[in-house]
């Protein structure tokens, strides 16, 4: 992925959610599907899935350091930041919460 383009996606989309992954992270395999199936709870937030051993200009860019890990950014601005293994539900409503003050 381009980090440029990355860059200029984040400041176009009122909300997206990065998740950072290692290719031989089994723990980043096993919580991306749960992560993909939260996501499609919110239409309006977009993802995109960055692997750290591909894209490390841009795990750097963003300070992972550990994985799995995700950021959701709304209009460009980083507001959750969880990294290493997570709660999906803490995650979830974390996300709920700033979804629900945008969107409803």
């Amino acid at each position: 992925m381009n980090k440029d383009l990355l860059l200029q996606q984040l400041s176009t989309h009122q909300m997206m959610l990065l998740y950072f992954k290692g290719s031989q992270c089994s723990a980043c395999l096993a919580l991306l599907p749960k992560v993909e199936k939260l996501i499609e709870q919110y239409p309006e937030i977009e993802m995109r899935i960055i692997d750290v051993n591909k894209d490390a200009e841009i795990s750097s860019h963003f300070g992972v350091y550990s994985v799995p890990a995700t950021i959701l950014f709304i209009e460009g601005k980083e507001y959750i930041k969880e990294a290493g293994i997570f709660s999906i539900h803490t995650l979830n409503e974390k996300i709920n919460r700033l979804y629900e003050m945008i969107y409803k």
